[in-house]
């Protein structure tokens, strides 16, 4: 825990520490008659170093701002950044630094502290952010920790995309943050503020203490034509854990594809699986499902653990025939939906069945659970069909 705390601040200053060494001044007189600028290996990204906020119900606002640093054409960049978090009044601390000694091959460091979730798969950070403000409807349960990560990848292109494979360690000292019950204290939503469902959704606790690991992964993005593949893989290999714990490993795949189907419409899939051996991973490696987003008749974030598996195919029929103002043109589609998620085994996978309606950034469904006949019918916000 003191090794890691130490870490790092030392971390974070390294890009003012790159930035601060300059070269001797050359003592011999130059006789030019131009003066080349260069810019300034600092710069602030985005909007004067602030970055893209996020929204959800432990955090509250997130707003992250930092440096940025760029030495040799992109040979080294590090950042530093400070993110405030207004729900729980923090401002976490975390770095990064990248060498590239070839055009595809990198060294990264980064670290710092933070909230962490093992649930991004559902929703990205702007639909999360924008369901949790809207609704009340967060997907994601958190936990807080202090990381250091050192990897090594490779970037390998392949006609048509590339895939990027790495390995690396890292060190995390993990706790608990929010509420085992309903927090008096929530952030604001439009919808579902006071609701022990949405915004006060009580939040798992994770087994507090040290897990120190190797890891190897790999990404990949490949398209062609109308057809497009992307998927991550990652293999988790612990050897120091909380105590009671066993020295796990674990391996997360995600994979998902878009591609034409009959005339003009779609088919698009996606699989998410976790699988854990070698004993139980502790509390801070589960993974949930259920809800909106992944199986809608069972409650949001309804089951959990070290095992998961989820399976999808969206099959969408645009109406071209009818073109509305601002929004295009509306679609119909089908969903099929099956998962389930355990610890130490999984319990027997969920269906789904769900027939929609929609229209840019909105969707209208209707699911029904073909073996209990449990049905959910749910009206929300789609950054895509």
């Amino acid at each position: 825990m003191m090794r890691l705390t130490r870490a790092l601040p030392v971390l974070f200053l390294l890009p003012f520490v790159a930035a601060a060494q300059t070269s001797p001044a050359d003592s011999a007189e130059r006789d030019t008659a131009y003066v080349i600028y260069n810019d300034s290996p600092i710069d602030f990204p985005i909007f004067f170093g602030l970055r893209v906020p996020t929204y959800d119900r432990i955090n509250g606002l997130t707003v992250p701002w930092g440096p940025r640093l760029t030495l040799g054409e992109d040979v080294i960049e590090a950042e530093a950044i400070v993110s405030y978090r207004s729900n729980l009044g923090k401002f976490d601390p975390s770095g990064r630094v990248r060498f590239a000694p070839t055009v595809n091959t990198w060294i990264l460091a980064d670290g710092g502290r933070g909230t962490f979730s093992n649930d991004k798969w559902i929703r990205g950070d702007l639909l999360n952010s924008a369901a949790s403000f809207g609704v009340g409807s967060d997907s994601r349960n958190y936990y807080r920790a202090d990381q250091v990560r050192l990897s090594i990848g490779r970037r390998v292109d392949i006609k048509n995309g590339s895939f990027e494979p790495s390995v690396g360690g890292q060190l995390e000292n993990a706790w608990s943050t929010g509420s085992r019950t309903p927090p008096a204290k929530s952030p604001w939503s439009v919808f579902g503020k006071n609701s022990a469902e949405k915004m006060k959704r009580p939040n798992p606790a994770v087994m507090r203490g040290r897990i120190s690991s190797a890891f190897i992964s790999s990404s990949l993005d490949w398209e062609k034509e109308k057809v497009a593949i992307a998927g991550s893989a990652k293999l988790e290999s612990a050897f120091d854990v909380p105590a009671r714990g066993s020295n796990f490993r674990q391996t997360t795949v995600d994979v998902q594809s878009k591609f034409p189907a009959l005339m003009d419409h779609t088919f698009a899939f996606q699989l998410h699986w976790v699988g854990t051996a070698n004993g139980i991973a502790p509390s801070q490696r589960f993974a949930y499902l259920g809800g909106s987003g992944t199986i809608a008749t069972m409650d949001l974030l309804e089951q959990g653990g070290d095992k998961l598996f989820y399976v999808s195919g969206l099959y969408i029929v645009p109406i071209n025939r009818l073109v509305l103002p601002i929004v295009g043109s509306p679609y119909v589609g089908l969903r099929y939906a099956a998962g389930a998620a355990g610890i130490g085994e999984l319990p027997p996978l969920v269906q789904n069945i769900t027939p929609m309606v929609g229209v840019r950034f909105l969707r209208a469904e209707y699911s029904i659970d073909p073996s209990s006949k449990e049905k959910a019918i749910s009206i929300g916000l789609s950054l895509s069909p």
